[in-house]
């Protein structure tokens, strides 16, 4: 058996994982040393490697790293849920993860007590799932742990039942840390983002005025909240006399051009997207997403074609959005374009959500073999990928290969959902094929 390294061998391996944050190459490395040296079961050093794991998202390696301890101890545990809390994934499958692990160290591990970052975790979680049930259970932990005064948790639990639209419990923690006079500026802010992001402004307007103090986020905040509601010459008016000038915040700005969008007023919104001049991913996104939902298939390529000559790296969200504008245009060239840009930043730029984008684009543009190409190649699949297949067959009258998608997503872990069902049926119906997906959906 090896020896326990000393505390300055663990604190000389820990600086290591230090200075390899953001290298899984590197990260994988270290913990192979430390593998190799017999130290597999040091639970200070697990924890800082599940940590430096999942913060980069590799959340497969860190699940590997705590499931090889036999005592883990609440350092680990809280490493590995606060990895999947915050890396809740399209499916929620994350959230879920973080959950699931969290009942397991209560119910298999009750005499290890959580931290509040384990609990804030968790509760992060059941905000994303709107798992109010669980998230009540862990109201009563919070207690039972002695967090009932600590801010972090605090904070997380009103956020967790403004998500779950339970904003009277929201207020009632929220008026609990006031009488214990436990407010700071982050519980503020959290109240305050939740009734505006409930549409109650009224409310939001009542704490704004009685803040001791306020900063950027508080104005945003009530910015998006008033956005959201359409009151947009208040709005503007808070985004452009509120903030200081060097706190002109590209995430008001989004919210701005994101609120004039959805009232159709385009013209303001560009107006705002124009005046912006530190645009971010996001209100290039908000600009894009603007016109597409509009139908300016023309004007969402323009933006984007601006966002690249500008530097600004596209994510998924704006890969998902032009891909519906275009679609929408039926244009092969366009089409072509974004496929070309996709195609040499794969990694960055391919999840479910993107290539059931690009294949329902190639779909309706034309070329359903690059659609199925894609759909083939795309390890990944979920119920999306499957549903928006079938449907791209179907616009092209070849049912019996939608039929064929169908049957290959009842061979796999995926139960089919209801717009699977409705896809496979309009694909039938457009190949005169009704009697056959119907006997496909009977079996």
């Amino acid at each position: 058996m090896a020896r326990r390294w000393s505390r300055v061998e663990e604190d000389r391996v820990a600086s290591l994982v230090d200075l390899c944050a953001g290298s899984t190459r590197q990260l994988k490395q270290v913990h192979a040393h430390v593998v190799a040296n017999g130290q597999s079961q040091n639970n200070f050093l697990a924890a800082k490697l599940v940590r430096a794991f999942a913060e980069i998202g590799i959340l497969e390696q860190a699940r590997a790293i705590a499931n090889d301890m036999c005592n883990p101890n609440i350092f680990v545990w809280t490493a590995l849920i606060r990895g999947y809390a915050f890396h809740p994934q399209l499916d929620n499958s994350g959230s879920q993860e973080a959950l699931l692990l969290y009942q397991r160290l209560h119910h298999g591990w009750a005499a290890v007590r959580p931290l509040s970052f384990t609990l804030s975790s968790v509760l992060k979680a059941c905000s994303q799932l709107q798992a109010l049930a669980e998230g009540r259970q862990i109201h009563v932990h919070v207690f039972k742990h002695g967090f009932q005064i600590d801010g972090r948790v605090q904070t997380t639990l009103i956020n967790f039942y403004g998500k779950c639209d339970h904003l009277q419990d929201a207020r009632k923690v929220f008026d609990r840390i006031a009488s214990m006079g436990k407010l700071d500026i982050q519980a503020w802010n959290t109240m305050v983002g939740k009734y505006a992001e409930a549409g109650d402004m009224e409310f939001a307007r009542d704490l704004f005025d009685i803040m001791p103090e306020r900063n950027t986020h508080t104005y945003i905040a009530m910015i998006t909240g008033y956005a959201t509601v359409g009151k947009m010459s208040v709005a503007r008016k808070a985004a452009r006399c509120s903030l200081p000038l060097e706190e002109k915040s590209s995430v008001a700005y989004t919210a701005m051009i994101t609120g004039y969008a959805r009232f159709g007023d385009l013209h303001a919104a560009r107006e705002m997207f124009d005046e912006l001049k530190n645009r971010d991913v996001a209100s290039w996104n908000a600009m894009i997403a603007g016109y597409a939902q509009a139908g300016i298939a023309e004007e969402a390529v323009a933006i984007f074609r601006l966002m690249l000559e500008a530097g600004c790296l596209p994510n998924q969200t704006t890969i998902a959005t032009v891909a519906s504008s275009c679609a929408l245009s039926g244009c092969p060239s366009l089409a072509n374009l974004l496929q070309t840009y996709v195609d040499g930043h794969p990694t960055e730029l391919l999840n479910s959500h993107t290539v059931a984008s690009l294949i329902d684009l190639h779909s309706k543009c034309g070329d359903l073999h690059k659609a199925y190409d894609l759909f083939c190649k795309w390890k990944h699949r979920d119920l999306v990928c499957y549903s928006t297949m079938i449907a791209g067959f179907g616009i092209h009258g070849r049912g019996g290969d939608a039929i064929n998608v169908f049957n290959e997503l009842g061979k796999s872990n995926l139960k089919p959902d209801a717009i699977c069902f409705v896809s496979l049926l309009a694909s039938c119906s457009h190949s005169g094929m009704v009697e056959e997906g119907s006997s496909t959906l009977s079996l």
